[in-house]
């Protein structure tokens, strides 16, 4: 059974990438670490800097989880983008496709849910 585990609170500087990236490298079992910062702070901790997708472009329909994940030594990690700034916008615009903006990362992930031990965000 997959378990996820969000970090999340609007104040900066609090600890949360390096909170996810540090537990990402200590679980056990397969873990699907998912950067939701623009700042691609994560990413850029494991190695990984201006990827072609970021979990940006699985949202909005542009791209796959296959053509957007990246193999790290600890973890499987999708990466963030400067473009996840205009999420909230897209998906504002788009009520059509985004029924419930909620679930936007949900239904974006729904394929892969069940090969990760652990999903950090």
């Amino acid at each position: 059974m997959t378990r996820a585990i969000s970090f999340s609170i609007i104040k900066g500087g609090s600890g949360k990438t390096t909170t996810a990236v540090n537990l990402a490298a200590l679980l056990p079992g397969n873990i699907l670490l998912i950067d939701f910062d623009p700042q691609c702070n994560a990413g850029i901790s494991l190695g990984v800097t201006k990827p072609k997708n970021t979990i940006y472009n699985m949202i909005v329909g542009e791209s796959d989880f296959d053509h957007t994940v990246k193999k790290t030594e600890w973890c499987d990690l999708l990466p963030a983008g400067k473009d996840l700034n205009e999420l909230d916008l897209i998906i504002a615009e788009n009520r059509d496709v985004f029924s419930n903006p909620g679930h936007a990362l949900k239904n974006a992930i729904a394929d892969i849910i069940g090969q990760y031990d652990y999903i950090l965000i």
